[in-house]
């Protein structure tokens, strides 16, 4: 019997160089993908992708929809071998910051060219917002008293000799909370953390201090931006980060994506709202790297029996397509 499938998209701090390229030399809809976005942007995006210069792929303009390329050619080999399954055996999908547009245009709700001129200028705009704050992400390792973690930033704040942010950013699952810093906060926030018994800190790959008050100014930009991009009702309910529920109605999704920049990306309570709404018989974190599907793995209790499956490879595909 047919189970449910749910589709996970990635987030920045997943981009390497070459991600992707695999896809692209085995599969003509993996590169019309890259093409497509190549044009829509009126570069070749797609030589970046597949470079060498990871500080030049890990600037968030470029980051942005290289990541979300990868993710849709991933969906387009999905569509072309599933055929009319995917869209009867797929009932939800849901993206992790950058990742819910990847999610949108999976669901039909945007186009790939449009997707990709939007991240952009997102992109653009988050960087030119945090161009004159020196900031970054850490995550932390074996989290599970939010309570205490906002302690915590509140003791760090105190020690900081400038104006410093340090917000929750993300709350993941799985003991993993996402903090974004700016100023003294990125050197005192490991240490202070170490100190109170977090098991690990991690400096994500990013250059900003994203779904923080920073970015304030920055949403409502792209929120000018946003309104004038067509977002059409979609195939597929699309749980969002802002208030970790299902949307189909573009009106709403449009509503809560653009808040989500500036605000804490509810993963924990998404992934536990996927769980309570429907019955899947397996996650697919579908784009580079395994983020998101090593956290599902941490999140789903044993007695689940939910598989967990992760598409950054022409092997990691077949192995999901075998089972479908």
């Amino acid at each position: 019997m047919a189970q449910d499938i749910v589709l996970l998209f990635p987030g920045q701090g997943s981009q390497y160089v070459k991600m992707g390229q695999d896809l692209y030399e085995e599969f003509s809809v993996a590169r019309e993908v890259f093409e497509e976005v190549d044009d829509a942007l009126e570069m070749k995006l797609t030589d970046v992708i597949f470079g060498d210069d990871i500080e030049l792929l890990t600037t968030t303009y470029n980051a942005q929809p290289a990541i979300m390329a990868v993710s849709m050619a991933v969906v387009r080999i999905l569509q072309k071998e599933m055929k009319k399954k995917f869209y009867s055996r797929i009932k939800v999908v849901a993206g992790h910051s950058l990742g819910e547009y990847s999610a949108l245009c999976a669901a039909n709700g945007l186009s790939i060219r449009n997707t990709a001129k939007l991240l952009f200028e997102r992109g653009k705009i988050m960087y030119d917002a945090a161009a004159s704050s020196a900031g970054g992400m850490f995550a932390l390792l074996g989290c599970y008293d939010i309570a205490a973690i906002k302690e915590m930033i509140a003791s760090v704040k105190k020690c900081c000799e400038d104006d410093s942010i340090c917000e929750v950013a993300n709350d993941n699952g799985a003991g993993q909370v996402i903090l974004s810093c700016t100023g003294d906060a990125l050197v005192k926030l490991p240490v202070f953390a170490l100190e109170r018994g977090i098991r690990k800190v991690i400096k994500l790959n990013v250059n900003m201090p994203f779904h923080s008050s920073i970015m304030k100014e920055a949403a409502s930009c792209f929120t000018k931006y946003l309104n004038v991009i067509d977002i059409k009702d979609t195939d597929i309910p699309i749980v969002t980060n802002y208030d970790a529920k299902a949307h189909v109605v573009a009106r709403e999704i449009k509503e809560v994506i653009a808040l989500q920049m500036n605000n804490l990306v509810r993963w924990k309570e998404s992934i536990e709202y996927i769980l309570q709404s429907c019955n899947p018989h397996c996650f697919v974190e579908v784009g580079p790297k395994r983020v998101l599907s090593d956290l599902a793995t941490r999140m789903l209790p044993d007695e689940a029996n939910i598989k967990v499956f992760s598409t950054s490879t022409l092997e990691e595909i077949s192995d999901f397509l075998n089972i479908t």
